[in-house]
């Protein structure tokens, strides 16, 4: 009786000019650390090592002045990684970084999260990309299901904040930095394992599309993290 091959992981492929930056928030009622990933294009040169873990500092240092204030007490954040993807052996960098959120209140729960949009030019399925963070606490509800306006409004300025500050802390010789999407996939390949399972396996890019984010959007109604943690114990 034959098997069906489960398909292999492959290496990403590069992204020129593109360093991805992985933030991490531990979340202490879920035991569990929250992942976001944010992407900077540079124009100038490229990074040594000694330049990206520079340049994670200053991320951590921002998110501390303008993100921690949105996150309560049970959410510390844990530092930043930063990879240039323009190529396998490109420079690479972290820093770590434990700082307790500020902002005085009762969680709600570690599945519910703050969602910001990001908005490009290209329309493709699933709409636009978009982040998930432990921002908000009780007091910051409008209903069940929902942020209060006035929350929405102070999300979006240190989000802006927060971007501003990133984007001029670049490496000399850098250039302009600023935000973008890096999409790998474009459709999919169903796969059949042995059980009769069907699985839509995602179908890598030869080349990434890179879109530049114009604009970032809160979104008004509770996003869920679910599989978007490292580890869950």
């Amino acid at each position: 009786m034959g098997c069906a091959r489960v398909p292999a992981m492959v290496a990403l492929p590069a992204v020129p000019k593109v360093v991805k930056v992985v933030l991490y928030n531990l979340l202490l009622d879920a035991a569990a650390y929250m992942l976001n990933r944010v992407f900077m294009q540079y124009s100038g040169t490229a990074p040594t090592d000694t330049e990206l873990e520079t340049y994670a500092g200053a991320v951590n240092t921002a998110y501390g002045s303008n993100l921690i204030p949105l996150q309560g007490p049970g959410v510390t954040y844990g530092g930043c990684g930063a990879e240039d993807l323009s190529s396998s052996t490109s420079a690479v960098g972290s820093s770590a970084d434990t700082v307790v959120g500020t902002r005085s209140g009762a969680t709600l729960g570690g599945q519910v999260c703050f969602i910001i949009s990001g908005e490009i030019a290209r329309r493709y399925r699933g709409g636009h990309p978009r982040s998930y963070w432990p921002f908000g606490i009780d007091t910051d509800s409008y209903d069940a299901h929902s942020w209060h306006p006035t929350f929405l409004t102070s999300v979006l300025t240190a989000w802006g904040d927060f971007l501003t500050a990133i984007e001029g802390a670049g490496w000399t010789g850098a250039g302009t930095l600023s935000p973008v999407n890096v999409s790998y996939y474009e459709g999919f390949t169903n796969h059949t394992y042995p059980s009769g399972r069907t699985r839509p396996i995602p179908t890598l890019r030869g080349t990434p599309v890179v879109d530049p984010i114009i604009s970032y959007v809160p979104r008004p109604d509770y996003g869920t993290q679910r599989r978007r943690v490292e580890y869950q114990a």
